[in-house]
């Protein structure tokens, strides 16, 4: 059976990755923060004992360090890692603090790294083993309130160029930059208008489309390493 890990797993993009590949037949090593994923009782699974659930706080190193212990003692392959737990926090520059700083930066671009380097032996053991790494589409064009945000995020976009350098010929090392999925709640129609307008394809998308991005990555794309697809209706190249 193949295996992937997914962390993020309670939040929209990893409950939607975590349903299809449970679907498709993947054993689900399935991370989350802090609570059980109930979610996963109602999936028809192809296969006993098809999940396990690890729940760990990330940006604490002796968590992050058991979860990276626990996975090697209980696996003995990996064939897929999706990077897809992250924080998203609004601050003007001048009133971010330490704590602030380190818990986005730990959790989006450290963890990764030492997720990776921990389970690599397990990868190495995989069927074309491969690693995305979930980034944003705005990464190219970064907005103001929010530059430890995205500092984070392109760390993680240069490790997937690095890794993909470093790991090949043996792992192959993408990453998705996710759009517009849903509105913020707080956005009028206008608001919604002027937002679509920022779109060539004119429509938000929805997770079905990080899905399939994710399926061809990791199942059909055996060619393809260092690369960063934009799922987004083209609103990277209309920033």
């Amino acid at each position: 059976m193949k295996i992937i890990l997914i962390t993020g797993t309670t939040g929209k993009i990893g409950k939607y990755l975590t349903i299809a590949f449970a679907k498709i037949g993947y054993h689900i090593i399935a991370h989350t923060h802090s609570c059980q994923i109930h979610y996963l009782n109602n999936i028809n699974f192809k296969h006993k004992h098809q999940y396990k659930i690890f729940i760990s706080n990330l940006t604490l190193k002796h968590e992050r360090n058991m979860f990276i212990d626990t996975i090697k003692k209980q696996y003995n392959h990996i064939d897929i890692i999706i990077n897809n737990a992250g924080i998203f926090y609004t601050n003007k520059f001048n009133k971010i603090s330490n704590i602030e700083y380190d818990k986005i930066i730990t959790l989006n671009m450290k963890t990764p790294f030492y997720i990776i380097q921990g389970l690599l032996p397990l990868l190495i053991h995989g069927n074309n083993p491969c690693i995305i790494n979930i980034i944003d589409t705005t990464i190219d064009y970064p907005f103001s309130k929010h530059s430890h945000y995205f500092a984070s995020k392109g760390g993680l976009l240069t490790l997937t160029k690095a890794l993909a350098n470093e790991l090949s010929p043996y792992i192959r090392v993408n990453a998705i930059a996710p759009g517009i999925f849903h509105f913020p709640i707080t956005y009028n129609k206008q608001q919604q208008n002027n937002l679509i307008n920022k779109i060539p394809l004119k429509k938000i998308g929805n997770f079905h489309n990080i899905i399939q991005a994710s399926i061809f990555l990791s199942s059909f794309a055996l060619y393809t390493t260092g690369h960063i697809l934009y799922i987004d209706g083209g609103r990277n190249n209309n920033i």
